[in-house]
């Protein structure tokens, strides 16, 4: 094996935008991420008549179907829809270079002092300027960090 203890090991996934009744679309289990049953889902940016229904799905994907549920990027979203999927049983994943303004730190602090944070990551695609703002967002969670992103478990 290639890869030691401090080498991460990267695994193949998606990010899903839920639909109201994904939980009984065939093939589901192919947008989980590789070999666990973690699926990583988006609320779609636009409120609409079919919030229910989205919280609805996302309860039988973890309910019904086993499904272990990642919000991704949750500071993106209103604190009520991210606190009702952290109520259902999703885990929340954060991206660092979203938490540095004051209003996100405490929501965030929150949301960490609940154990609703189970990962943290960078959505960072080209943005040179970013690594500043992810050098000062890892500060601010960096008394939390033990208790999230550790090994993920199904």
């Amino acid at each position: 094996e290639l890869l030691d203890e401090e080498t991460p090991k990267i695994l193949v996934g998606v990010e899903v935008l839920i639909c109201p009744g994904m939980d009984n679309m065939e093939g589901i289990e192919k947008l989980t991420l590789e070999g666990t049953n973690i699926l990583l889902l988006e609320l779609p940016f636009v409120v609409s008549e079919h919030t229910d229904e989205l919280f609805e799905t996302v309860e039988r994907l973890i309910y019904d179907n086993g499904y272990t549920v990642f919000m991704a990027h949750a500071n993106r979203y209103p604190t009520a829809s991210v606190e009702r999927m952290a109520s259902l049983g999703a885990k929340l994943q954060l991206n660092l270079e979203d938490i540095c303004s004051f209003g996100e730190r405490s929501r965030v602090k929150h949301w960490l002092e609940n154990g609703w944070v189970s990962a943290v990551g960078s959505d960072v695609h080209h943005d040179e300027k970013i690594f500043k703002k992810l050098k000062k967002s890892a500060r601010i969670v960096s008394s939390s960090l033990e208790k999230i992103n550790r090994p993920l478990e199904s």
